[in-house]
């Protein structure tokens, strides 16, 4: 990732919730209080949390 691109997604996340002890490395795996805080800090889109969870169901059903 270039280095003048603003942190989005799953990085941003796992680097925005350092404080609170949890290296979540996918959204899917946040808890929802981690979830809202990291859309409402913009490290996280709402279309991208989406987007990670149904991934992650379709990951897990084809199993």
């Amino acid at each position: 990732m270039p280095p003048d691109r603003p942190l989005r997604g799953a990085y941003a996340v796992a680097k925005a919730n350092t404080d609170t002890h949890t290296l979540a490395t996918e959204p899917w795996q946040l808890t929802a209080v981690e979830a809202a805080a990291a859309i409402r800090s913009r490290a996280l889109s709402s279309a991208e949390l989406v987007q990670s969870c149904l991934d992650r169901i379709e990951a897990t059903n084809r199993s």
